[in-house]
């Protein structure tokens, strides 16, 4: 129905501001975070690196799973 970039700005504006941090990283993630959103000031929100690290992690050991399954 909507785009990844309207329901990106339709998040941040129905979340609470204190928590925009943890969004910002979620899209920051999946390649999501629009340039610009009028109604926030994305670049001024600094995104939370424990949530970046843990995804990050995840996804890794989720492709050495897989590796690991292709070798099997």
């Amino acid at each position: 129905m909507f785009g990844a970039e309207a329901c990106v700005r339709i998040l941040f504006f129905k979340i609470p501001k204190d928590l925009h941090c943890y969004l910002k990283s979620f899209f920051e993630y999946l390649n999501y975070l629009p340039y610009s959103i009028p109604e926030v000031l994305v670049h001024n929100i600094k995104s939370d690196e424990n949530i970046l690290r843990l995804l990050k992690e995840i996804k890794w050991n989720k492709e050495e799973q897989l590796q690991e399954n292709l070798v099997k």
